[in-house]
């Protein structure tokens, strides 16, 4: 299993146990202080670093605990809002929605892209705006082939859906780790296979240069299909396999959106970056020549200063120590088993 599906492993299946973080330090450092001369001083050195330690690793711990929670708390906001929209409990006049292609949106140039290098690294992009979101339609669906020929379906949902924008920008202004949030509708609401996106975006990429049957489908996508077919009484956020862009790991977590009678309106998803957590972790100042590493509850590497997003999980013991069978790296292992890996 490779570093990126360990995360999900960890933070959807398993319990966050309190000493998440490990710290790597010298076992001169730490557990050798004492000699025969030092007496209580130095245990009471040992004993203050490695209080010091347990301080860290519990509010590391807890941070990644309240940042996961803050993402899921995202998707239900989401849900609840686009719920509210088409169920006609929030009264909102439909706002203007943005076709991506420049060629065939008349309103392009009221759009203001962003020009913060970081922000067109992070997309790959140079048309991001914050501003709005855009729509995209398969070229096998499109009416008359033009794009902008929507069927009534469609035009109800384009409607009914572009106040998302407002719920969009919010989640974005208060937390950018959101990288992508958008939306998929049921067939029964829009017949064709409609896909909001925000922020707006150029996406060329979702057309097939060879092949217009091939163009990006949001309907028969993982982060679609994996939440739609998920029961009306099930209330849990829905997590699908990560991927890796250009600045690190990246998360889809979503909700089925429903009328009020059960039936199914679509799907709202948010691509959450994992940057933040992983980097809170790595990024760790701890002690004079010491490190932070994330594990999870049965002791498997989730983040690592020498371990890959991409490659396969090393065990712990061998990123520390070089071999799982050396003498020092059985005694790590055990101190993990009797003393971190354990439920309070």
């Amino acid at each position: 299993m490779d570093i990126s599906k360990r995360i999900v492993v960890t933070f959807v299946v398993v319990a966050i146990v309190p000493m998440l973080v490990i710290s790597a330090l010298s076992v001169g450092e730490i557990f050798t202080v004492a000699n025969a001369n030092a007496g209580d001083a130095a245990e009471a050195l040992k004993a203050e670093e490695l209080a010091n330690l347990q301080r860290l690793s519990n509010d590391t711990a807890l941070f990644i605990q309240e940042r996961w929670q803050s993402y899921i708390d995202g998707v239900y906001m989401m849900e609840q809002y686009c719920e509210d929209l088409f169920n006609n409990r929030i009264s909102a006049a439909p706002q203007y929605s943005y076709y991506w292609d420049h060629t065939v949106e008349v309103a392009w140039g009221s759009l203001d892209f962003e020009e913060d290098p970081s922000i067109i690294d992070a997309y790959g992009s140079e048309t991001i705006s914050f501003d709005a979101d855009c729509y995209f339609i398969p070229r096998d669906q499109w009416n008359n082939n033009d794009p902008e020929d929507h069927s009534a379906g469609t035009a109800n949902a384009l409607d009914y859906s572009s106040n998302m924008i407002n719920v969009f920008k919010a989640l974005h202004e208060m937390n950018p780790d959101y990288r992508w949030l958008y939306m998929g509708y049921d067939l029964a609401v829009s017949d064709q296979h409609l896909f909001r996106n925000y922020p707006f975006d150029e996406i060329s990429y979702f057309q097939d240069y060879y092949d217009p049957g091939q163009d990006y489908d949001a309907n028969s996508e993982d982060w679609y299909t994996n939440v739609a077919g998920i029961s009306p009484s099930e209330d849990n956020v829905i997590f699908t396999t990560p991927y890796v862009d250009p600045v690190g790991l990246v998360i889809s977590m979503g909700r089925p959106v429903r009328y009020d009678n059960g039936s199914l309106i679509g799907v709202v998803s948010a691509d959450v970056t994992m940057g933040t957590v992983l980097d809170n972790v790595l990024n760790l100042d701890v002690s004079t020549n010491g490190y932070a590493f994330l594990l999870d509850s049965t002791g498997a590497v989730v983040a690592h200063k020498d371990q890959s997003l991409e490659a396969e999980v090393a065990l712990i013991e061998t990123l520390e120590f070089g071999s799982a069978g050396s003498a020092e790296a059985t005694a790590f292992r055990s101190l993990l088993n009797t003393h971190v890996l354990v439920e309070d």
